[in-house]
């Protein structure tokens, strides 16, 4: 399915779909570092897990709506690779490749910026909203991005975290000296080897899951 027709179906689903929504963004790093110790192969493998497991649970499959933004290539660019949708219109993850630099600011904004386009979406046919979850990965310090870019993305995030107005979980791969990332302010920063990352995947559906069903 395309972009323009898997968009288009998502927008329809919200009329059709009228259960709430758990819109989560995946904020993925693609540079070339990435190619290294197989770590575009665990994510591109913990992404099909992620995705496999929300679509074997009826009640996420009706509720989350997963979108995917890398930042890399070069020259340095952030992309939205798949927006908004749940995984009973997109039922398996785009698969990524590893180049270029590290543009982390701009890769946080356009995420946070489809996630309030979507919030909005919500509202014009009111469908309530849990509150957003963005994930943020990545195993460099930033590179190749505007220093403007980087700063607003982090104010943006400390201030929507501490508003409570997404739920942001930090991701560190294999490098335990990131400011950078750190600076995000997110709610949970966590520090992954390489092969912790498809389990991570896994956790994020438990985390997600019980996040849905509190108190079960």
């Amino acid at each position: 399915m395309d972009k323009s027709n898997s968009a288009i179906a998502a927008n329809m689903d919200l009329f059709d779909n009228p259960f709430h929504r758990l819109p989560v963004c995946l904020c993925l790093d693609i540079s070339s570092s990435m190619s290294f110790n197989d770590k575009i192969d665990q994510l591109n493998k913990g992404m099909a897990l992620f995705y496999k497991a929300i679509g074997e649970d009826e009640d996420t499959t009706n509720v989350v709506e997963i979108a995917v933004v890398t930042f890399g290539e070069f020259p340095p660019v952030a992309k939205c690779v798949r927006d908004f949708s749940g995984v009973d219109i997109q039922q398996t993850p785009p698969v990524l490749n590893a180049s270029g630099y590290t543009p982390l600011g701009e890769g946080v904004n356009l995420a946070l910026d489809l996630i309030e386009k979507r919030k909005d979406c919500f509202r014009k046919v009111g469908i309530s909203c849990f509150r957003p979850w963005l994930i943020i990965m990545s195993d460099g310090n930033p590179e190749g991005n505007s220093p403007a870019e980087l700063v607003r993305a982090q104010q943006r995030v400390a201030k929507a975290t501490a508003n409570k107005k997404i739920i942001t979980l930090t991701i560190s791969i294999g490098n335990d000296d990131n400011p950078e990332l750190s600076k995000m302010g997110g709610n949970t920063l966590l520090h992954l080897k390489e092969d912790g990352i498809s389990n991570f995947f896994i956790q994020l559906y438990k985390s997600i899951s019980d996040y849905l069903t509190p108190g079960e």
